[in-house]
């Protein structure tokens, strides 16, 4: 005879069966949401221009980019292929000198708003190369589809801008406060 549970203990219920992951449909809806974030990021680098004159440079090249980036957006939900390419292009450009802007308020930062700048200068670089890769392979395929792994990459230098912003922001209250 095997072990049986005592008469008195639960039964004990398989979990349920979890619901099958749908995938999207790549519709411009996946542009929406990235040109909302552009807006928004955008608006608080011009908030943030108004507050900050250490930072002033930096924040509003960020704001350049979140124009950018919305520009981005509109041309992949039409999936004009050498206008994406020319916005990745772009982006990758402004990128590099926002980077240069960064490493310049970081010599007057503290050292832990020099890593967080770093931080965010390394992800800045890398989501920028990676962009104007996939956007060389999205224009070279020629498909009519909307590119979700290009909105979805944007979106990361979306993020990756508002961080910046707001490291930046908190550089330049670490400044004023020396």
């Amino acid at each position: 005879t095997g072990l049986q549970p005592p008469a008195s203990a639960p039964r004990i219920r398989p979990p349920p069966a979890k619901p099958a992951l749908k995938a999207e449909p790549a519709t411009a809806a996946h542009s929406q949401p990235l040109e909302v974030m552009a807006r928004r990021i955008h608006e608080s680098s011009q908030k943030l221009q108004a507050k900050g004159a250490l930072s002033k440079p930096v924040v509003a090249s960020a704001g350049q980019l979140a124009l950018e980036l919305e520009k981005l957006a509109n041309f992949s939900k039409q999936s004009k292929g050498a206008d994406i390419i020319l916005t990745a292009r772009t982006i990758s450009d402004q990128v590099k000198a926002m980077l240069e802007l960064m490493k310049a308020l970081s010599e007057k930062a503290g050292p832990k708003e020099q890593e967080q700048l770093i931080r965010c200068s390394s992800a800045l670089k890398n989501y920028s190369i990676q962009l104007k890769i996939l956007a060389s392979v999205h224009a070279a395929t020629a498909e009519t589809r909307k590119d979700t792994k290009l909105d979805s990459l944007a979106k990361c230098i979306g993020s990756a801008l508002s961080d910046t912003i707001a490291t930046v922001g908190a550089v330049e209250l670490g400044i004023r406060r020396t």
